[in-house]
């Protein structure tokens, strides 16, 4: 087995829903990734968005919602900067507060050579049973999307989503979303955003990774 990370990414659940999304200056949000030619910037449905299109998916973005914000980079250093200094810009407005009531820190893997086709695999790994083969014993059962959530404490989850990889018979896309919710705080500066990346990795490497190689 062989995992590969494809992204790292927040979500943040405002304490209360904003009236309006803010807009954020052109040349600041041109500079955030650093590419101020190929940046795209604007409302769109989902919110107001800064994204860097690429070759290399899911694309770099940032978007402010009316109910949460959102992060995905594909290095751990770039979240932590990007995320640091559009919070900083959220912070500089009039009657704008970064508070949330929920917080979520996700990775993205691609799981391989996993020794199997990934749509089978996943059904014997967790779907298979007697009495779904007694119902069809001479079928193969095939999975798509596999989503389930471990409740840690009464404030911290974690969510795992699989899939088959498009494109790569043999390997599994894997989610995780390390959840914490509770009492309404600040957005999580760097060294809690550190915090909660340890206690996620912690969780793969020592009771999901084996998962893929049994």
């Amino acid at each position: 087995m062989k995992s590969n990370i494809l992204s790292f990414g927040i979500v943040g659940i405002w304490e209360n829903i904003k009236s309006s999304i803010p807009i954020l200056g052109n040349e600041f949000c041109k500079d955030l990734f650093g590419d101020v030619y190929n940046t795209i910037t604007g409302m769109t449905e989902e919110g107001f968005l800064i994204s860097l299109p690429s070759s290399r998916l899911p694309v770099e973005s940032v978007i402010i919602h009316h109910q949460r914000i959102q992060f995905i980079t594909h290095d751990f250093d770039r979240l932590l900067d990007i995320s640091s200094k559009v919070i900083g810009q959220l912070d500089s407005l009039k009657d704008f507060s970064t508070s949330v009531r929920a917080i979520g820190f996700n990775t993205e893997f691609e799981i391989s050579d996993i020794g199997a086709e990934s749509s089978s695999w996943i059904s014997n790994k967790f779907i298979n049973s007697n009495e779904i083969n007694k119902q069809f014993p001479e079928n193969i059962l095939v999975t798509k999307d596999l989503k389930f959530d471990v409740l840690l404490s009464d404030d911290k989850k974690v969510g795992l989503i699989l899939q088959p990889r498009v494109g790569r018979p043999d390997a599994i896309y894997l989610k995780i979303n390390f959840h914490k919710g509770g009492v309404p705080e600040k957005y999580p500066d760097s060294e809690k955003i550190k915090k909660m990346y340890n206690e996620s990795s912690t969780i793969f490497e020592k009771q999901i990774a084996s998962l893929f190689n049994k």
